[in-house]
């Protein structure tokens, strides 16, 4: 079904011509009251009811031609330009229509007292007017899911939104739709919905490139103008894809903020502040540390070290999420060839990467470049990789994860449980390691379903042939508990908390003392 842009229907041009004809009657009544000899001749009334009738009849035919005129050509216009920039001839708002149809539905009854919602996005992550969107297998990629969303927003959808609160366009690469909603969570499902429709598309038609829009988000002041919303959503659309992040609303602090803030971060960048902490990771099986995970910690010199909960939002705010992510783990890669040419005892380290790095372009070659720099071998890392992400384009999961395993490379699924989980996800998925969030060990010694669900997931990991880890052990106890459940590995305060790597070193030379001491 295909949207019909009506920006003058024909109730309106009906509704324009009986106005003019009303005008033009009460014109002639009140000529009447003041003159009311006109009344005693019959033929002088027929004479100006006909010429009033034929006046207004004449205004009516032209405005309402024009009208239909201008509609016509307004459609045409879109219909032309679409073509061009999308491929297909969608009759998409361009951005005038955009924000004349939304200033008027602001207006109209039933829209009135609702909250306006402006959103921004590009499928692709990426403007398909640049040089780079002119790419043949992108661009076809955009023309099919322009048309899947000119069909999409066209229509109603019980479950996620109502097509008549939606007011939506194109212009220059980048979408834009008004919501008209009281709740945040109606904004976020539409976008859930495009995002799972992107993705689908990308898995049926087993598509090579990297797809994955990025969606900025304006929640407009009463008395904001439309234009300044999509300003403030296309700062939020781009603050989404600096940070590897789904949608963003914009804040204030993306403009007012100074830049004391992003400078900070960047010169803790510069400075190689960010490092990595080292938590162990305990085989209940082998009684050892088997493996650990880099977790990212700002060792400055102001505030000292600074854990990611404080940090997280700075970063966010300059877009340096993603160079922290690399940072961790170029530096976790340096300190193991350290250990490999020291001869000290070396444990594969994991690494968490967000779904949109794992799905960036570059993310592969990233790796295998920073394992050549600094000569380790692939074996000595591990990836993990949330559930959410190995979700959203299946085949790409799978075809990034069999090659990152074809060099040795462990792949953990991070988290598990959290969320929507799908267990087919870990039979399609051809995963090293599942684990199972910290969330779950809290409650285990005082919720007998909680420690059920654990002991389920743990057979779940062990018939697909995975290792199950568990986060968050910090007990005994829980310790004594996960040894009749099976599980394979812990991580957590009970053996050991996140070390700096001189600690970390001394840890496994500890390790290593002790296995030789047994032999």
């Amino acid at each position: 079904m295909k949207n019909k842009i009506r920006p003058l229907t024909l109730f309106r041009i009906i509704m324009w011509a009986s106005l003019a004809l009303m005008i033009l009657f009460l014109i002639f009544v009140i000529i009447a009251a003041c003159t009311p000899f006109i009344f005693k001749d019959k033929q002088v009334v027929l004479i100006v009811l006909f010429t009033i009738f034929a006046v207004g009849f004449s205004i009516s035919f032209v405005v309402s031609g024009n009208m239909i005129a201008s509609e016509k050509r307004f459609i045409k216009q879109l219909v032309i330009e679409n073509t061009y920039t999308l491929g297909h001839p969608t009759q998409f708002y361009n951005l005038d229509a955009f924000k004349l149809r939304v200033d008027r539905l602001s207006r109209k009854r039933g829209y009135i007292n609702k909250t306006r919602y402006v959103v921004a996005f590009t499928p692709t992550g990426q403007d398909v007017s640049s040089n780079r969107g002119r790419d043949t297998i992108l661009r076809s990629v955009n023309y099919r899911l322009t048309k899947y969303l000119n069909d999409l927003m066209a229509v109603s959808n019980k479950n996620a939104f109502d097509a008549r609160q939606i007011v939506y366009g194109f212009s220059r690469g980048i979408f834009f739709f008004c919501l008209f909603t009281n709740d945040d969570s109606t904004v976020t499902k539409l976008i859930n919905e495009i995002s799972n429709e992107c993705f689908r598309m990308v898995n049926e038609d087993k598509i090579k490139i990297w797809v994955q829009p990025f969606y900025g988000i304006k929640k407009m002041n009463k008395d904001e103008s439309i234009v300044s919303a999509i300003e403030d959503a296309l700062i939020a659309r781009d603050h989404s894809e600096k940070n590897y992040e789904s949608y963003t609303f914009f804040k204030e602090t993306f403009i007012n903020d100074d830049s004391t803030g992003s400078n900070r971060i960047s010169r803790a960048l510069e400075n190689n502040e960010f490092v990595p902490y080292y938590q162990p990771k305990y085989s209940l099986k082998e009684h050892r540390f088997i493996s650990c995970e880099a977790l990212a910690r700002w060792n400055s010199p102001e505030y000292g070290l600074v854990g990611p909960n404080k940090f997280i939002e700075l970063a966010e705010k300059a877009g340096l999420l993603n160079a922290i992510d690399i940072r961790i783990f170029e530096l976790a890669i340096k300190d193991i060839s350290e250990g490999l040419k020291r001869g000290r005892e070396v444990l594969p380290v994991s690494v968490n990467f967000s779904l949109y790095e794992f799905f960036s372009r570059n993310f592969f070659d990233i790796i295998m470049d920073t394992l050549k720099k600094y000569e380790v071998p692939p074996h000595y890392l591990e990836i993990e990789i949330t559930e959410t992400t190995s979700q959203v384009n299946k085949f790409l999961s799978l075809t990034v994860i069999k090659r990152l395993k074809s060099f040795g490379i462990r792949v953990l699924m991070d988290d598990f449980g959290v969320g929507y989980s799908q267990i087919d996800n870990i039979r399609q998925i051809p995963f090293d390691a599942m684990k199972i969030d910290k969330s779950f060990t809290d409650k285990m010694l005082t919720d007998v379903k909680t420690a059920s669900i654990i002991k389920y997931l743990i057979e779940l990991a062990h018939i697909n042939d995975m290792e199950a880890i568990i986060e968050g052990v910090e007990i005994k106890e829980q310790v004594e508990a996960l040894k009749k459940l099976k599980i394979d590995t812990v991580q957590g305060f009970y053996y050991s908390k996140p070390l700096p790597i001189n600690e970390y070193n001394d840890l496994l030379k500890k390790q290593s003392e002790m296995k030789g001491a047994k032999r």
